[in-house]
């Protein structure tokens, strides 16, 4: 047969196949037969149409032709629209994430429609959190999927970007903005190009779905996790033209050598094993495989497992490839460089495996579509994780950190066992790793550097014991002057003593004390509780945003004699007690001295201010655990103090009245206080 490529043809045959309700082989090989016969492209192996097995999102961002085949005459251009073979039409990355965002099906033909959909999907195993792995081989749309997933949904972690800081890593790549703190540390590398260092700085106790491009022996450390791998599988021969369009090489199929050729091509095969098949070296894992012409289906069945941001936006696609030209792509049109080159690739493990793994149970996503007539789409909602049912709305719980309230423990205690928690004492994100280090005290190069490289597990009980919780903080204060002389001689050289790649950008900050910069930089569309040790003011970035605002109040006189214990000598009440005063509380009345009548003003008009007891720090914790959501991995906080142990035998205030009674007076004008006199025991009570 020998018909001339119409594009209306063409989408007439689409209509009619996709319509078909069930395909006998033979029927499907008629099919198959009638398609090509038309110019329109191969059948991809899932049972939709593609050409060459040509992913539409790959093939686009390469800006090659997916309606073109080696018999086809049709679409000479470098891109066409999602009909096969009908008039080529520009696609640019606008119409792309229109149609990512409308109907993802659309962009991969082949990919779940009408008439199919998802079951089964989870995030625990028998009891077991359940992690699912994404392997990332190289040019198999790996990076379109991790930064795809990172913006749409909580808890991805991955080499190409995560969930808690996605959303303004995408928005500065849409101004083209660059640069960042992780490209400070690393000149090649930025949030959407995460270095496995900092990866591993972070943890992965917090991660539901995980991408690296690391050799397969990275997966050693997740050995007695319960994990699912997911590997995407690519036609050999489009997958070795993209590798080598990645390395600017042009494959000669004159050349004596084929098999030199390939080799020359090729990139990150040594990231797959059957290894990762064996249940001797992975016990709790399994292996699952699915067609990258399926890649849209994939984000997809991701989206039904794991938990919806309540933000969302617009993915804007980073192309890793430059566009290909398939002219000088001698393998789409040599039989027989082809043959020889596709028997030699189909022997290589990972293909080998990918060849009987898409047409066994091991296959994803044929093993989870059934016949409905329901459609998964990408902004699908939540449907299996665990959120909390205390409320519904996009409300921001705002803390402000009040200096010597418990604010920093309550932070680090929030962000250790809560989702959504952020703040200049800690984040939800990577407070699993960062208490850990805390209770191990590594705080030199040598020391830091091994721990990277244990194995993710919860630590030992006695870590995090009473008695070593004791001897922690006996260590703090003990050599209280000598830890602080060690903080001030950190240097970023070779020799560098440092905590985290934070400490590492700025030695006054760690993962437990981070700068307001990188918190602006992070962004806050992920928070559902935030805390900060600004002045008010920065508080104003939130005028728009419905937030409560939650005040800690502690009594003038307690809270004074804690301040002067951090800042100053003690207290002489036979001097000048106000001057004294002052310069107590001159370190921080900037801050707190008139945030209470700035927050609760016009300037914050969908805000709302309340308060609660300091020395119900605790029952604190406990109201916003009924309001956050619930980690799955918990951890007991270890205490970190701020300051050295009181004396009271040397706070006069506590034992002379009449110098009492003045300090009573004078701290009654400051906002703070007066506020909370009235807050404590009202309706803005939390605690009442």
């Amino acid at each position: 047969m020998g018909h001339s490529c119409s594009g209306q043809t063409c989408a007439m045959l689409l209509s009619f196949l996709a319509s078909a309700p069930l395909w006998s082989p033979a029927f499907a090989s008629l099919c198959r037969e009638v398609w090509s016969s038309y110019g329109c492209g191969a059948a991809s192996p899932n049972g939709g149409f593609a050409s060459d097995g040509h992913v539409q999102l790959a093939a686009t961002a390469e800006g090659t032709n997916v309606c073109t085949s080696a018999a086809s005459t049709c679409c000479q251009q470098k891109s066409c629209n999602l009909s096969p073979c009908s008039p080529c039409t520009p696609i640019t990355s606008t119409s792309l994430l229109q149609k990512s965002s409308a109907s993802p099906s659309a962009l991969v033909l082949g990919g779940a429609g009408p008439g199919m959909t998802m079951e089964d999907p989870k995030l625990e195993e028998n009891g077991q959190t359940l992690l699912y792995v994404h392997i990332h081989m190289a040019k198999t749309a790996g990076s379109f999927v991790n930064g795809a997933l990172a913006l749409k949904y909580e808890r991805v972690c991955g080499k190409k970007g995560y969930s808690y800081d996605a959303y303004q890593a995408n928005l500065r790549y849409s101004r083209n903005l660059s640069g960042d703190s992780i490209s400070k540390l690393f000149p090649n590398f930025h949030r959407q190009r995460v270095p496995s260092w900092v990866m591993s700085d972070i943890g992965y106790e917090d991660c539901d779905w995980l991408s690296q491009e690391s050799r397969w022996q990275f997966w050693r450390k997740f050995h007695d996790w319960t994990v699912e791998f997911h590997l995407p599988c690519r036609d050999p021969i489009d997958h070795l033209l993209s590798m080598c369009n990645h390395k600017q090489r042009v494959f000669n199929c004159r050349s004596s050598d084929l098999i030199d050729q390939v080799e020359s091509c090729r990139l990150g095969q040594d990231r797959f094993s059957d290894e990762l098949n064996s249940s001797s070296d992975f016990p709790n894992a399994r292996l699952k495989c699915y067609n990258m012409s399926m890649t849209s289906t994939y984000i997809e069945y991701m989206g039904t497992i794991l938990q919806k941001k309540r933000r969302q936006a617009e993915y804007l696609y980073r192309p890793t490839n430059e566009p290909r030209d398939m002219s000088t792509e001698c393998l789409l049109y040599n039989a027989t460089a082809r043959a020889i080159v596709e028997r030699y690739m189909k022997a290589q493990p990972y293909y080998a495996f990918c060849d009987q793994c898409l047409d066994s149970e091991q296959h994803l996503l044929r093993a989870q579509m059934t016949t409905t007539t329901t459609t998964v789409g990408l902004n699908s909602g939540l449907t299996h994780a665990s959120t909390s049912s205390a409320r519904n709305d996009t409300i921001l719980y705002a803390h402000v950190h009040v200096e010597e309230t418990e604010s920093s423990h309550v932070n680090e205690a929030l962000s250790l066992n809560y989702e959504r928690v952020c703040g200049h004492r800690g984040y939800s994100y990577d407070a699993y790793q960062a208490n850990l280090r805390d209770a191990t005290n590594l705080s030199d190069r040598d020391s830091f550097i091994k721990f990277l490289w244990w194995p993710p597990q919860h630590p030992p009980a006695e870590v995090l014991g009473a008695n070593a919780l004791n001897k922690r903080r006996r260590l703090v204060f003990k050599q209280g002057e000598k830890r602080h002389q060690q903080r001030k001689g950190l240097s970023h050289g070779k020799d560098a003593k440092y905590r985290d790649a934070i400490s590492r950008l700025d030695s006054k900050y760690s993962r437990h004390q981070v700068p307001e910069w990188i918190m602006d930089e992070i962004g806050y569309e992920d928070c559902d509780w935030l805390s900060q040790e600004s002045r008010w003011q920065f508080w104003r970035r939130f005028q728009n945003w419905t937030v409560e605002f939650h005040l800690p109040c502690r009594d003038p006189i307690d809270h004074l004699l804690s301040m002067c214990n951090r800042n100053m000598p003690p207290l002489d009440c036979r001097g000048d007690l106000v001057t004294q005063l002052d310069s107590c509380i001159k370190a921080w009345r900037g801050t707190t001295g008139t945030i209470t009548d700035k927050l609760s003003s016009d300037e914050f008009p969908y805000a709302r201010l309340r308060c609660y007891n300091f020395s119900m720090a605790s029952n604190y914790i406990d109201y916003m655990s009924t309001l956050l959501q619930k980690k799955k991995r918990q951890a007991e906080h270890l205490y970190r103090p701020t300051f050295e142990p009181r004396d009271v035998s040397t706070e006069c205030l506590l034992h002379n009245a009449t110098a009492r009674a003045i300090a009573e007076q004078h701290l009654k004008q400051v906002p703070y206080y007066a506020f909370c006199s009235r807050c404590l025991g009202s309706w803005r009570d939390l605690l009442r």
